[in-house]
């Protein structure tokens, strides 16, 4: 097996996949460039859908003068385990916590029908949240936090497997194939994907498409790994 990473793992991450006998190939298909922002003044309820919208709006929310007893948002509503525990590190109390941005758009439609929502997203992103709770006539700012730049993979050869952790990451990948892959459509290999929002980006460019079971990137490497192994008995 050969797997294609889209972010630079950690070594226990690495590890998961070469102890399998996979071989693992990695870039960072997405550099992160901040934008200016500000925080509103009337912020009510915060949407953070990922680990740099949550940093980027925890930097620019300290610089802001408030009262010590003001400080807070009122609630913060997120998605997936590790950026809802980046938030509670941090201090922020987080209200309702999503396995991806159209769950929870879905879940602020049956329980805060009346709310006023703040978003700070990436630039370029899907829009599933923004739409839903617009078509319901909820009140969203959307405030970009940054921009996610494409970044060129050197890499080259055949892959059983490319692993997904975000929708621009997919988007990323797919304008610029690496050198090899022209001659192995993506039909031929797997995408893997952290979470549904992602495996919805990547339905744009591969046939075959696992979703982990929870979003994380060890869960990501695992379900590949399985699925890959089921592939070849």
């Amino acid at each position: 097996m050969r797997i294609l990473s889209t972010k630079i793992l950690k070594e226990n991450q690495r590890e998961l996949i070469l102890n399998a006998g996979a071989q693992l190939v990695s870039y960072e298909a997405i550099k992160i460039v901040p934008i200016p922002f500000s925080i509103p003044d009337d912020m009510q309820q915060v949407i953070l859908t990922s680990q740099h919208a949550v940093r980027l709006f925890h930097d620019a929310y300290q610089k802001k003068a408030m009262p010590q007893k003001a400080d807070l948002p009122i609630a913060v509503f997120s998605v997936g385990p590790k950026t809802t525990a980046i938030i509670q590190s941090l201090g922020y109390p987080v209200k309702h916590q999503a396995e991806s941005a159209g769950e929870l758009a879905r879940w602020i439609l049956k329980h805060e029908p009346k709310g006023s929502f703040t978003f700070f997203c990436s630039r370029i992103r899907r829009d599933e949240l923004p739409d839903l709770l617009a078509e319901h006539h909820i009140n969203l700012n959307q405030v970009p936090v940054y921009d996610a730049v494409a970044q060129e993979p050197k890499v080259t050869g055949h892959f059983d497997a490319v692993l997904f952790f975000s929708p621009s990451a997919v988007h990323a990948f797919a304008k610029s194939l690496p050198a090899g892959m022209e001659a192995n459509p993506t039909k031929n290999t797997l995408a893997c994907c952290i979470g549904p929002t992602t495996a919805a980006a990547a339905q744009d460019y591969f046939d075959a498409i696992a979703i982990a079971h929870s979003t994380s990137v060890e869960s990501t490497i695992a379900k590949a790994i399985n699925t890959l192994k089921k592939q070849t008995i």
